[in-house]
């Protein structure tokens, strides 16, 4: 009769366990306005571009008008140059960004003209001349749209 042996080995396996963490990082403020100057009332839309995912956001438009809205619409009225402050936050901290004397609203021209004269028979040639003024500070006029209410322009 033959004898039957039986051999254990033991085979040791490393076990590792992977796990995926999320890290949280901090907002990174930053954004941009459709236009930076013009004339009063002037509406700029800001647009937000901060990275690493704000969840929220407080905007401050130097005019006494504030927003937590993440791309607010803004009506500059007043004649001034203004500073923009936006913070952002999330769970792993704060951010703000400030750009200094960004939006340059100016005062709006004063509309006015004579006419050579303004009493006359079909047909008639007037001379109307512009005598529009801008307050000061306020640039020049570039640019002129008659409507002589004949349907001409």
């Amino acid at each position: 009769m033959s004898s039957l042996k039986l051999y254990l080995t033991t085979i040791s396996i490393p076990l590792f366990l992977f796990s995926a963490i999320a890290i949280s990082q901090a907002p990174v403020a930053d954004f941009s306005a459709d236009k930076v100057s013009g004339c009063s009332p002037l509406t700029v839309k800001f647009t937000d571009h901060s990275t690493n995912t704000p969840t929220s956001w407080v905007w401050d438009f130097g005019n006494g008008q504030l927003s937590s809205l993440q791309n607010p619409t803004v009506n500059f009225s007043t004649p001034g140059t203004y500073t923009i402050k936006l913070i952002v936050r999330n769970t792993a901290g704060i951010d703000e960004e400030e750009k200094i004397n960004y939006i340059t609203v100016f005062p709006s021209p004063v509309a006015s003209f004579t006419a050579s004269i303004t009493t006359a028979c079909v047909p008639a040639t007037i001379q109307f001349t512009d005598q529009s003024t801008v307050p000061t500070g306020g640039g020049t006029i570039t640019s002129w749209s008659w409507n002589f209410g004949d349907g001409g322009t």
